[in-house]
């Protein structure tokens, strides 16, 4: 299969799917991005990112492997996700159409997004070690048990958006103001969110945090973006990585 047959394919799709009526503003919304995003991928066959046409073939509900060509039936398929039920031909197809932006993603070390981030976590089974070209950039947390009151820091990134809210990666502070959140429904939201993202799943919400700064009245205020993934260490424990971007 041709890069060509796989643009004609996932524009056929969009314009069968009962959902989208060939819209791409509703396709490129569900899968996570603009819809002049979409149009440019379509119209000058550009490269786009893993992770956006898995999403896209989810809502869709045609199979990666029919857009990779393996199948030419849409719907041939165990799992729609990325790395579950995925022919190795296809995966073999889609590191040929996205290999410069996911090598991108992993040298250039700058502020990476959310696609990049997720990509990784697909690509490399989870592990932490994905991320050590840009691992200023995220905080690092405990996976909370079932007894947990709350959730731990374990190490902040230089670039984290909490430490350049605070001005350092400030672990001590961070956590202080963590643990002392006066709204015990926004404390409570906190832990049940890191408790899902350590059954496996990413967890990616909109998060308004308003605390206390340790030994002061700073205030810590944030309207931001969070992803929260699970991710293994070298020594295969289980930690939770939260990356996140403030609105702009």
């Amino acid at each position: 299969m041709n890069n060509d047959d796989f643009f004609d394919r996932l524009k056929r799709a969009i314009d069968a799917s009962l959902k989208f009526h060939g819209s791409t503003e509703k396709a490129a919304k569900a899968g996570g991005r603009s819809q002049h995003y979409l149009d440019m991928v379509l119209a000058e066959k550009a490269e786009p990112g893993f992770f956006f046409v898995a999403q896209l073939a989810s809502e869709l509900g045609i199979s990666m492997n029919y857009l990779a060509g393996v199948t030419n039936e849409p719907f041939d398929i165990s799992s729609l996700m990325p790395g579950e039920g995925m022919d190795e031909a296809a995966l073999g197809f889609f590191d040929q159409i996205s290999s410069k932006l996911r090598n991108a993603a992993l040298k250039r070390g700058d502020e990476p997004t959310f696609h990049d981030v997720l990509e990784l976590w697909h690509r490399h089974d989870k592990q932490l070690s994905a991320y050590d070209k840009f691992i200023e950039w995220f905080d690092i947390y405990e996976v909370p048990d079932i007894e947990s009151e709350g959730i731990q820091l374990e190490r902040m990134g230089a670039q984290s958006l909490a430490a350049r809210t605070l001005g350092s990666a400030n672990l001590s502070k961070m956590q202080y103001a963590l643990d002392h959140v006066d709204d015990s429904g926004l404390k409570c939201s906190l832990l049940s969110s890191y408790r899902d993202a350590s059954i496996g799943k990413p967890v990616l919400t909109e998060e308004v945090l308003n605390v206390r700064a340790a030994g002061s009245d700073q205030k810590i205020e944030l309207e931001y973006l969070r992803l929260l993934i699970r991710v293994s260490d070298g020594a295969g424990t289980p930690r939770i990585l939260n990356y996140s971007q403030a609105f702009r």
